[in-house]
């Protein structure tokens, strides 16, 4: 499955459940640029399926949720300006996450990982 969103303006938002089977994966990519901005996306994929996920939000209220089941899970979560929350969940092996955040509220870094993992952190407040 792949999935690819591009919204600037308003009140942005969108919500996305992916699942693979054998030897299938999930690719979502999503910008969202100013206002409401709101991200819930769940993959789901059985052995052998991976699941890639890159997120990114410039300006306004932000939110993001991210859940990834599955082996080889790989996560960028971007978050540049004002509210912003951020949450990912990843299970299963091969875990990746990268995360950050540059300026205004920031998050609750409501990081779960199970599984070998590797992640990389930035968070920031010098405004935006």
């Amino acid at each position: 499955a792949y999935l690819e969103i591009d919204q600037a303006g308003l009140l942005n938002s969108f919500i996305s459940k992916q699942n693979a089977s054998d030897g299938g994966g999930n690719i979502a990519v999503a910008a969202q640029q100013g206002e409401s901005n709101a991200i819930l996306l769940d993959q789901s994929a059985t052995a052998g399926s991976v699941n890639t996920a890159m997120l990114a939000q410039q300006g306004s209220g932000n939110q993001m949720q991210l859940g990834q089941n599955g082996s080889d899970n790989r996560a960028e979560l971007v978050q540049l300006g004002d509210n912003n929350a951020m949450t990912a969940t990843q299970n299963g092996t091969a875990n990746q996450l990268r995360w950050v955040q540059n300026g205004s509220g920031l998050s609750d870094l409501q990081i779960v990982q199970s599984g070998n993992q590797t992640m990389s952190i930035t968070q920031s407040n010098g405004g935006s």
